[in-house]
């Protein structure tokens, strides 16, 4: 037998025995294969073995909001927060902040009643983005933005925007506006201008819903300013109008980026109040909050409501 023959014949040997190769009753040596390496499932639903670490978490984006802002930006930010219902209204909250973080591209909101969280979105209408901010266990908050643009079929902005907000497992709600301020150095000091508002609003009795119009006039030059609120009631399906809520002891003066003034209504002698500034470039858009009474159709029983305003100039 040559020596290469040979060689073969040992080298098949040793891997049939390796095998447990054998004749039929033979009893080769068995082989049982090493287990599997143990595995772990990540947060994003792969399986890799517990040697490996978990991929980082994708980075959140939040929408742009604002897309000419692309550089770190803090904005003006005023609203209310309730701590559930029938809350009164010297107990409203109203720390609010809103800022952009250029080199993560988020949003960042801080409420009264949660710490920082990023504004994430998990659905959008032409109104609305619809986001949901986990800031702890048992703290999580809904919050829908307005979409600033000029498609949205509520009013059309540029430079401000404003938030709803829920608690999933408390009773907070609110809503608050937000926006890019006017320097004060650039805000008219000649002329007059008219501007167009939206009200969005929640009452302190019921779990309805306020929305409605304002109409603010500003004379720059002689720093006056006058004007109304037109709300209305959204509760149980049935929409009632509240009547108007006309502006006095009204507090601008000219070369002002901010203004104030109480809300009178001809149903009762209790004051409301509202405060705001004006946001864009060169003021061409205004935001602020407001508190007032109103009449709960309901019960005929004046109760108190609050909310924002959102407007630009015609």
């Amino acid at each position: 037998m040559s020596r290469i023959l040979m060689s073969r014949l040992l080298v098949a040997t040793a891997a049939c025995a390796v095998a447990a190769c054998g004749g039929g009753g033979g009893g080769g040596v068995g082989f049982t294969p090493p287990p599997p390496p143990a595995t772990q499932t990540c947060p994003d639903g792969s399986v890799i073995p517990v040697s490996q670490p978990c991929p980082p978490p994708p980075s959140v984006v939040s929408p742009s909001i604002f897309p000419g802002v692309t550089t770190d930006t803090g904005f003006a930010a005023l609203g209310y927060e309730a701590s559930g219902l029938n809350t009164a209204s010297g107990a409203l909250k109203d720390a609010f902040s809103v800022r952009y973080d250029a080199d993560t591209q988020q949003y960042l909101v801080n409420l009264p009643s949660s710490d920082e969280f990023v504004f994430e979105t998990y659905d959008e209408n032409d109104s609305y983005w619809q986001g949901y901010a986990s800031t702890g266990f048992y703290e999580d908050t809904f919050i829908d933005v307005f979409k600033p643009r000029s498609t949205n079929p509520e009013i059309q902005l540029a430079y401000t925007s404003f938030g709803i907000t829920s608690g999933y497992y408390s009773s907070d709600f609110g809503v608050f506006a937000f926006g890019i301020p006017t320097p004060a150095s650039s805000v008219p000091v000649t002329g007059s201008a008219s501007y167009d508002a939206l009200i969005v609003g929640r009452p302190l009795d019921i779990n309805g819903v306020i929305s409605g119009d304002a109409t603010l006039q500003f004379n720059f030059g002689a720093g006056t300013l006058s004007g109304h609120l037109d709300p209305v009631l959204h509760y149980n399906g049935v929409a009632t109008d509240l009547g108007s809520y006309d502006f006095v002891n009204t507090v601008f003066g000219a070369g002002s980026a901010s203004f104030s003034g109480g809300l009178s209504h001809s149903g009762t002698s209790t004051l409301g109040a509202f405060d705001g500034r004006f946001t864009g470039p060169a003021a061409q858009e205004l935001m602020g909050r407001w508190i007032a009474p109103y009449r709960n159709p309901t019960n005929q029983q004046w109760h108190e409501m609050f909310g924002i305003m959102v407007g630009k100039k015609q």
